[in-house]
C-alpha cells in the first residue's frame, strides 16, 4: 500500500523523463508519441534504429545500458508457431522485433545518466534519422 502511495510521483518523473528524451533524441530518430488526450507510465523507452546493434554496442562502451525487451515477433516463438499467421507472416511485427531498443527508463534515473545515454545515442544515429515510414516498407 505504500508503494501505491509513490505512483504519482513516480509517473510524473516517468514522463520528465520521456520529455527529456524526446527533446534530446527527435534531431536523429523518431522518438515516442502518445495520441492527443493520452497517457503513459513509461514502463519502456523504445526507439527504433536500422543498426540496433551498433547502437548497443556504442551505449556499451560508454557505460550507458540498453535493452533488448522484443528480439523475436510472438508468431516466431516456439509457443505461437503453430498458431495461424497470415501466409506473409506479421511483417511489422518482424521488422520491429529486428530494430528496437529501450533506453533506461525509471522515475530516477540522474540527469548524468540521461545525458550520457542521449550523447551517446545522438553521436551513433548522427548521421541517419530514423523513421517510422520505413515500417511500412
Amino acid at each position: 500500500l505504500e508503494k501505491l502511495r509513490l505512483f504519482p510521483g513516480e509517473i510524473a518523473a516517468r514522463q520528465e523523463k520521456a520529455d527529456r528524451y524526446n527533446e534530446g533524441l527527435a534531431a536523429v530518430v523518431e522518438v515516442p508519441r502518445l495520441m492527443a488526450g493520452a497517457s503513459s507510465v513509461w514502463a519502456q523507452y523504445t526507439i527504433i534504429t536500422e543498426d540496433r546493434d551498433g547502437l548497443a554496442k556504442a551505449c556499451r562502451e560508454a557505460a550507458g545500458p540498453t535493452a533488448i525487451h522484443y528480439t523475436s515477433a510472438l508468431n516466431r516463438l516456439p509457443p505461437y508457431r503453430q498458431v495461424l499467421t497470415p501466409p506473409a507472416g506479421l511483417r511489422q511485427a518482424e521488422w520491429l522485433a529486428e530494430r528496437v531498443i529501450s533506453l533506461p527508463m525509471h522515475p530516477y534515473l540522474t540527469d548524468a545518466m540521461q545525458d550520457l545515454v542521449i550523447g551517446t545515442v545522438r553521436d551513433a544515429l548522427s548521421s541517419r534519422k530514423v523513421s517510422r515510414a520505413h515500417a511500412a516498407e
